[in-house]
């Protein structure tokens, strides 16, 4: 069986564990494992957005094992740029067989299209693929040191845009790595406002004809059917959305935040239609904080993030950065259904699983049309926030739940849910 059609096995089942099975009986076959990290490690960059011509030829002489490590290597090491790195991969598509040559595609689109996860690839081969680093807020406002930065906390979708170092294009990406396609649809805002090689940090938001934010289950909706059929998606609702920005990565990790914050603010003298920078404040009492949060949530607005102006950046849940929020949330992981008592073909309950195993049954939130919508195989392994208004210890097993939990939506941008440990510094700060 070509490695071909064993990605197309694990496109036609929907059951996690038929998936993993699969991938155990293929476990030592070291092409499929170099496809599966070529095509996830999000470090892996190929920097072609627009798979260039090719004709198919009937006498092929180029052999998977040398494309995957010989040839591609050159692209993403950019050992080959421009248009001598499309050149090279017209010449790889047309001279390898057809089902290998479809193989490459799949890769350089840095998605297989086969429903296989990343913790499930690093379940199968350990550690294989490398998680996307993004920079994450405390849930306390503990360790924040006053005059400090705080900004609104948008309703929207983490998103972390990248100009390439040709200067001519980008690559958008979710909070977990996966590539967002948006077209041209940022490309002038992207060479206003973005250095070649730099990477913006921020959050996806829709905003309406009016110019009024589009509410939180519109805009995320919009865009989350981005994200599952970015081909079929309506192109004029492309116009609805807008970056939201409030940092520059800094991997050498050496530049405080106050300096990567106001570089960001010296080019937005002017915001383009979708590159917006963040709304912000300069706060020198934690009173001054209170009432910036209060007028957020008059607003309508999720809450703020304090942040210390020393801060540097780092892919990793930081303590100098903190939210803000009247309601707690957090990202679980669909592991089981409870059938619904009085129509056992809809979902009843929904059994969540946070990463490290503790579960919650949530069936508040769950519309008659999400119940009727929701494939009873589908939805397992999915995470959706879940919205709650307390953490309950049990006294007579030490066991938890969730006080009022209730379904809000489903998070395409996530691969990993919350822990238990962050599910319970959440409480901490509940109201200030």
């Amino acid at each position: 069986m070509t490695i071909y059609n064993i990605i197309k096995e694990l496109s036609q089942t929907s059951k996690r564990t038929e998936k993993e099975a699969i991938l155990n009986s293929n476990v030592d076959n070291f092409l499929l494992k170099e496809v599966f990290r070529l095509a996830y490690d999000p470090y892996i960059r190929f920097w072609i957005k627009k798979i260039p011509e090719h004709t198919y030829r009937e006498n092929t002489f180029l052999s998977l094992d040398i494309v995957l490590f010989s040839e591609l290597p050159r692209i993403f090491n950019r050992q080959v740029t421009g248009n001598e790195a499309i050149n090279l991969l017209s010449h790889l598509l047309s001279a390898t067989h057809k089902d290998d040559s479809e193989l490459i595609k799949l890769i350089i689109k840095k998605d297989l299209d086969c429903g296989v996860s990343e913790s499930t690839i690093n379940k199968i081969w350990p550690k294989l693929i490398d998680t996307f680093k993004v920079m994450k807020c405390h849930n306390t406002i503990e360790h924040i040191n006053y005059p400090a930065i705080i900004q609104t906390k948008c309703d929207g979708m983490r998103c972390i845009i990248e100009r390439h170092p040709d200067g001519e294009s980008y690559t958008a990406y979710s909070s977990s790595g996966r590539i967002i396609e948006f077209g041209d649809h940022f490309n002038e805002s992207v060479k206003v406002y973005m250095n070649p090689s730099e990477r913006f940090d921020g959050e996806l938001i829709c905003i309406g004809e009016d110019g009024k934010h589009l509410d939180r289950k519109t805009s995320n909706g919009i865009i989350n059917s981005l994200l599952k059929k970015p081909e079929t998606f309506p192109k004029d609702k492309l116009k609805l959305i807008n970056f939201v920005v409030w940092d520059i990565e800094d991997h050498t990790n050496s530049i405080h935040y106050d300096n990567r914050f106001f570089n960001l603010k010296e080019r937005f003298t002017s915001n383009q239609r979708n590159f917006k920078l963040i709304d912000w404040k300069i706060v020198w009492y934690e009173s001054e904080a209170t009432e910036y949060f209060q007028n957020q949530l008059s607003m309508g607005n999720e809450g703020a993030i304090l942040k210390n102006l020393d801060g540097t950046w780092q892919g990793k849940r930081v303590k100098h950065q903190g939210k803000l929020k009247d309601e707690l949330e957090a990202e679980l992981k669909v592991v089981g259904i409870i059938p619904h008592s009085k129509f056992p073909e809809l979902i009843g309950v929904l059994i969540m699983e946070t990463s490290d195993g503790v579960k919650f049954n949530v069936g508040s939130g769950l519309t008659d049309e999400l119940r009727s919508t929701l494939d009873h195989n589908n939805v397992i392994d999915r995470i959706y926030t879940v919205r709650f208004n307390d953490v309950i210890t049990n006294k007579n097993d030490d066991s938890y739940n969730l006080f009022l939990p209730r379904l809000i939506e489903e998070r395409l941008d996530k691969s990993t849910p919350d822990s238990m440990e962050i599910i319970l510094s959440l409480k901490t700060n509940e109201k200030i």
